[in-house]
């Protein structure tokens, strides 16, 4: 099911919107930003407002997650 999610994008070097298939551990995830696709992986819930309909996965890059995490 395609899900909506706040991604790390290493390409537009900040977070964006994205679109992925809801997966936790191996998403593939499309930056809406730079349309580029990039293995992710969810790390938590984010959310930049203080309604909590806008919450949203947050996903890094899968190479990310080690130094990140």
């Amino acid at each position: 099911m395609p899900t909506e999610v706040y991604f790390l994008c290493p390409k537009c070097n900040g977070i964006t919107i994205g679109k992925g298939n809801s997966d936790i551990l191996r998403d593939e995830i499309i930056c809406k930003k730079c349309s580029e696709r990039f293995e992710a992986i969810m790390v938590g819930n984010l959310s930049f407002n203080v309604d909590e309909d806008d919450k949203k996965w947050f996903y890094i890059e899968k190479s990310m997650a080690n130094i990140l995490i």
